[in-house]
């Protein structure tokens, strides 16, 4: 698994006295590293942070000599497994919130500590009906569009990514369909006013989704 110390170690003897010890230790990619040894007595041992490695199988070769330069070597290995679900950034909804008939362009970033496999959307909709998205991208950045967007209300987008080990990820975002608000004015009605006198304004707002701050230019 990733992010964790894997211990390595061997027993090694010799009749009259151990010189040397040390190990290759070749990555899945092929590299060939000799990580530090240390030793209490015969038991020699060596400690790998699997942070950063590739993953896959993980060969070693113990290597030891004695002080007459009689040399003996001895293999093992181990697998380090990727448990790293992909990261996905929710970017924007755009414009949100949209008018009817608006084409509405969401996106994410999507990244993997390997390599993002497969991502997917979909757009539940005010009625509940959900919506498969086709997702292109660029790189690590992901979109779609949406252009059905004849349904009032908030919609749900949900994001889905995994790696090639299946580990998987999920976010949400929104964004509303809404009409333009209906706006009537009760007050002034076309009255003439002195200049110094403090005139009221009032209006009757109203919105098939949610009424914002409301402001007068």
């Amino acid at each position: 698994a990733n992010n964790i110390n894997v211990t390595c170690n061997a027993t090694i003897t010799d009749n009259i006295a151990t010189d040397s010890v040390f190990v290759n230790l070749t990555l899945p990619n092929g590299s060939i590293i000799q990580p530090t040894i240390t030793n209490i007595s015969s038991i020699y041992e060596f400690k790998y942070f699997t942070n950063t490695s590739p993953v896959g199988l993980f060969n070693l070769t113990w290597f030891a000599n004695d002080t007459a330069g009689n040399i003996a070597s001895a293999a093992d290995n181990f697998t380090v497994n990727d448990t790293i679900s992909p990261t996905i950034t929710i970017g924007d909804c755009v414009p949100d919130p949209s008018n009817p008939s608006t084409i509405v362009l969401c996106n994410a970033t999507i990244i993997d500590n390997i390599g993002v496999n497969s991502v997917s959307a979909n757009v539940t909709l005010p009625n509940g009906t959900i919506r498969l998205q086709t997702v292109l991208n660029s790189g690590s950045q992901y979109n779609f569009t949406f252009n059905t967007t004849i349904n009032i209300g908030v919609h749900s987008v949900t994001w889905f990514a995994n790696d090639s080990a299946l580990n998987l990820a999920n976010a949400s975002d929104s964004f509303t369909v809404g009409t333009n608000p209906l706006v009537a004015v009760i007050h002034p009605l076309g009255q003439t006013y002195r200049d110094d006198f403090i005139v009221g304004l009032a209006v009757n707002a109203s919105d098939a989704v949610l009424i914002c701050p409301t402001f007068v230019q």
